[in-house]
């Protein structure tokens, strides 16, 4: 599974299915001034450092605990 997500500017994590995004292209469907970051995320790739990123970038940390819960990450 690969999707994108975009931290918001208020903190939240939003997810992205890819097909959405690329339909109008990554650079064009982010670019909105309340998108902080995007990443393209395969959980079992990169799914960790995404969320490392994602933390350091200001996301919200029960946005972080959720999805690491759901991709059952340590």
């Amino acid at each position: 599974m690969i999707v994108y997500y975009y931290l918001h500017e208020n903190g939240e994590l939003i997810e992205k299915p890819t097909g959405v995004v690329d339909s109008m292209g990554p650079f064009d469907y982010f670019d909105s001034p309340f998108v902080v970051r995007r990443w393209l995320v395969n959980p079992d790739v990169n799914g960790k450092n995404f969320l490392k990123e994602a933390a350091k970038s200001g996301a919200n940390p029960l946005n972080i605990k959720t999805i690491k819960e759901l991709w059952k990450l340590q």
